[in-house]
């Protein structure tokens, strides 16, 4: 991420996380939990962003974010999903 981008922090993975639970039905969730997963790890809270970033696999199939996560989790040297 460039700095322009790197925006993770406490106020941002709130803000994801109203969207989670505010908007339970919105095309704009897989975006939310993916973006919320790399914020947590880009803040050093590997194992909820772990926790996240399976969540996105296991929820969104076959979408751009569960590619992404996916990538994301061997990067991280973890299995997609959780043993």
């Amino acid at each position: 991420m460039t700095p322009e981008t790197s925006r993770a922090n406490p106020q941002s993975v709130g803000e994801y996380d109203k969207v989670l639970t505010n908007y339970p039905k919105s095309f704009k969730l897989a975006p939310a939990r993916l973006k919320k997963g790399m914020a947590l790890l880009e803040m050093g809270q590997k194992s909820q962003a772990i926790k996240e970033l399976r969540e996105v696999v296991k929820r969104y199939p076959g979408t751009e974010e569960e590619r992404r996560a996916r990538a994301k989790l061997k990067e991280l040297g973890v299995a997609a999903t959780a043993a």
